[in-house]
């Protein structure tokens, strides 16, 4: 790896990603309180709204690996640097969310096979998958990266997006239709089990974002050009999709269900989804950009919560467990206004903890290596900027 800048706008991108993956998560307690129809309806329009996180963290892992890494990789050293920074906390974390809160029911084999089962699966806790999920890129990334040997220029870059893209949406419908109604079927269990029951967290149904990331990361300032470029015409577009995919999950709505929306109408794993998530894409990271233009509080803020993002992602929903269940309880009227306390506090409280966590000894262990690189030198009004780092 060349000792570059970073990229002036990933720790932005990075901020709003984790914000959005709290508010969804945020979302999913009180989608189980008693809400009206209206209530409903709004959390509708705000899980649609954040639903870019999961994709929008699969491309900046593409991003980064390519714009860092392009000209080779010592595997070794590669791995175990990964190994340290996120596998270790995720381990940590993994069996304090297993003591924490065990299952219900006893198990039914060891408790050691039970935990290597769920570390192995990101099942300790429900937003261990992502971890499990995205290891997967790093694990395969000397294979992408001889993949993309094949496509350095512009236009095999894009007929591998479009061909890439049409493979990913059959995944998509195989994953979603096919296998679930036995139309493919698998004898193997373990093969199985990856595409249909484990598949949230199989790389095979994030690629496309991870390559969208990689053809950005070999040419950050070309991206920078070409979201800046088609930015006023993918807003028309991206309120087209989203008035789509929301009337979609508003149309789920069921307030006599214990979960009033269908989170499955919501995935990110629906074909309906793809569209929408790569609009998304490239409208958050405009605004990631923007945002690195700017000296303010917000700025300041978002960029923080960016760098400490991956302690805080293992952290939230311990965080959001306590704060969540104190504030459902408070007599507040206003259920909306609930939520945006319990996000904001889960956001700001999972920060500090991952802040403070950091400063130990030891504390990379549990929330990974937080050290900035060399710093970014600011990005210019006009878009012809070299490539900073991440």
């Amino acid at each position: 790896m060349s000792g570059k800048d970073r990229i002036s706008e990933i720790q932005y991108l990075r901020g709003i990603a984790f914000c959005a993956v709290a508010m969804q998560h945020v979302i999913g307690v009180y989608n189980q309180v008693t809400i009206s129809l209206g209530e409903s309806v709004i959390l509708a329009v705000f899980l649609e709204l954040v639903k870019f996180a999961v994709p929008t963290f699969v491309f900046i892992t593409g991003l980064v690996l390519f714009y860092n890494y392009n000209e080779g990789v010592r595997y070794p050293s590669f791995i175990w640097k990964r190994i340290k920074e996120i596998l270790i906390p995720y381990l940590i974390w993994s069996v304090l969310y297993a003591v924490s809160f065990p299952p219900d029911n006893p198990f039914h084999v060891s408790p050691i096979r039970e935990f290597t089962h769920q570390w192995i699966t990101g099942t300790a806790f429900y937003h261990l998958w992502f971890v499990v999920m995205i290891f997967q890129f790093y694990l395969l990334y000397p294979l992408f990266q001889r993949l993309m040997l094949w496509f350095r220029t512009i236009r095999r870059q894009i007929w591998l997006l479009l061909v890439s893209g049409i493979l990913y949406l059959a995944v998509l419908w195989a994953s979603l239709y096919a296998i679930p109604r036995g139309l493919i079927r698998f004898d193997n269990p373990i093969l199985h089990a990856l595409l249909d029951k484990y598949r949230d967290r199989n790389f095979l149904l994030w690629f496309f974002y991870f390559l969208l990331g990689a053809v950005a990361g070999l040419s950050v300032s070309r991206w920078r050009d070409w979201i800046k470029r088609i930015h006023y015409w993918n807003i028309p577009i991206f309120l087209i999709l989203f008035a789509w995919v929301t009337s979609m999950l508003a149309n789920s709505i069921n307030l006599s269900n214990k979960l009033k929306l269908n989170a499955n109408i919501a995935t990110s794993l629906r074909p309906s989804m793809f569209w929408f998530s790569v609009s998304s894409i490239a409208l958050v990271y405009v605004l990631s950009v923007q945002m690195s233009q700017r000296e303010n509080w917000l700025s300041h803020l978002t960029e923080s919560i960016g760098k400490y993002s991956y302690g805080a992602y293992l952290i939230h929903a311990l965080v959001l467990q306590m704060i969540g269940g104190f504030i459902v309880r408070l007599p507040i009227q206003n259920h909306l206004f609930g939520l945006l306390l319990t996000f904001v506090g889960c956001v700001l409280l999972s920060w500090l903890l991952t802040f403070a966590l950091s400063k130990l000894p030891f504390g990379h262990l549990l929330v990974g290596t937080t050290k900035k690189k060399k710093p970014a030198s600011p990005l210019p009004a006009s878009s012809h900027t070299t490539t900073g780092s991440v």
